[in-house]
């Protein structure tokens, strides 16, 4: 018989003569929980933001930057999926903490978000371009993104103070690191984006526009 927490497991034998005995085990749950916590940074916190620069900041850059956008949300949903599943078939849905009510939020949702994507790509090459239907279509995909990203951030933040609490209490300083670094990138490249775009020549000048 086998008793787990999320915290370790002992191995417990029960003989015939009503006696016990009992062992330490190896304890899984904390690589278990390293890998998920790990491979869900890299999603929202790497990828979440090649998202952001793919769509908005560095859109300027490359006529191919909606492919690498596609293929990162494609990496998250897939990440999101496989490494939560993982945790929750393993050890059990537990909605007792916000970083598990966020998470499973984003779990039930995530799907939507590339399939809005999906949509987006569909009507640019079937309806007629720049059409209010095709603007509505990428305000809803943008704002249901750009909302899942920002639970996502405070997922992983959460879930890294957590992690760290419990398993490597001398790194517990890290989520602060994480969430500061967060707010510094995002606000750094919106802010260069909005400066770049104020500096933008007009499409026409009143000096160059000629009169009778």
């Amino acid at each position: 018989m086998k008793y787990h927490t999320s915290h370790g497991e002992i191995s417990v034998t029960l003989t015939e003569d009503g006696g016990s005995s009992g062992e330490d085990v190896e304890d899984s749950s904390k690589s278990d929980f390293f890998l998920h916590g790990l491979m869900m940074w890299i999603s929202w916190f790497v990828f979440g933001f090649v998202q952001l620069a793919s769509n908005r900041w560095f859109i300027h850059i490359s006529k191919n930057l909606p492919i690498i956008h596609a293929l990162s949300g494609l990496f998250i949903t897939f990440c999101t999926f496989f490494f939560a599943l993982k945790i929750i078939v393993k050890y059990g849905l537990a909605l007792d903490n916000i970083h598990a009510i966020i998470g499973f939020l984003i779990l039930c949702c995530i799907g939507l978000v590339s399939l809005g994507g999906m949509a987006v790509g569909y009507t640019k090459k079937t309806a007629q371009w720049n059409t209010q239907k095709i603007r509505n279509i990428k305000i809803v995909h943008r704002s249901f993104g750009f909302l899942m990203w920002l639970l996502g951030l405070v997922a992983i933040t959460l879930g890294l103070k957590s992690y760290t609490a419990y398993n490597a209490k001398d790194y517990t300083y890290l989520w602060y690191l994480n969430a500061g670094g967060m707010v510094l990138i995002f606000l750094g490249c919106e802010l260069a984006y909005r400066n770049m775009r104020s500096g933008e020549d007009p499409w026409v000048s009143q000096s160059t526009i000629m009169t009778e």
